[in-house]
């Protein structure tokens, strides 16, 4: 059963980290250094693109007559029409192509 643990010895860790902690700071001290240089060096760049989508004002179909009937019940039937806010088809291949697709 004793079998099954495994015992760490933190006093012997503690004197291991103790023993080489000139070189624990030393490695730290050059990593930190690399690092401030790295991001001192290191162009920043950004690029963002948008499309604008205009409105599309689709007829109103066989609802169009109650329209106002169902405003008055809070209904709106303005996105009820077909294609109010579907994607266009000539913007398909930009949206395949966009990081949040992926």
């Amino acid at each position: 059963m004793e079998d099954e643990y495994i015992k760490v010895n933190s006093k012997a860790i503690w004197q291991i980290l103790k023993k080489e902690r000139w070189l624990l700071i030393i490695v730290t001290s050059v990593l930190i250094v690399i690092g401030i240089i790295y991001s001192l060096a290191v162009k920043e760049e950004f690029k963002s693109e948008g499309k604008i989508l205009p409105e599309i004002q689709s007829k109103t179909g066989s609802l169009g007559q109650f329209a106002g009937l169902a405003a008055l019940a809070g209904v709106d039937l303005a996105n009820a029409s077909v294609g109010s806010d579907a994607v266009r088809p000539d913007l398909y291949p930009d949206v395949l192509k966009s990081t949040p697709f992926f």
